[in-house]
């Protein structure tokens, strides 16, 4: 629809992830909105729920998501485990 929202990454897996956004947009359930992401580029994703200005977005496995995804948790996610010596 042409709108435009800066967000956070609240929760993100390989099937998809949550987004905190600046301001609610007007969202409709099954509408399709492309995520753009310093680490991860461009990924796209169907809008599966939304409340307030919190989104949950579905990431379609038949496109190169998943392969992003994946890179993103080998390269830059790293766990907030406490190191011992």
């Amino acid at each position: 629809m042409g709108m435009t929202a800066f967000g956070r990454l609240h929760d993100i897996s390989t099937a998809g992830a949550a987004i905190d956004l600046d301001r609610p947009v007007a969202g409709v359930v099954g509408m399709m909105i492309r995520i753009e992401a310093t680490a991860l580029t461009f990924l796209e994703g169907k809008v599966r729920w939304q409340r307030n200005s919190r989104i949950g977005i579905e990431f379609d496995p038949n496109t190169n998501a998943v392969a992003k995804m994946n890179a993103y948790f080998k390269f830059y996610h790293r766990d907030p485990m406490v190191e011992t010596k």
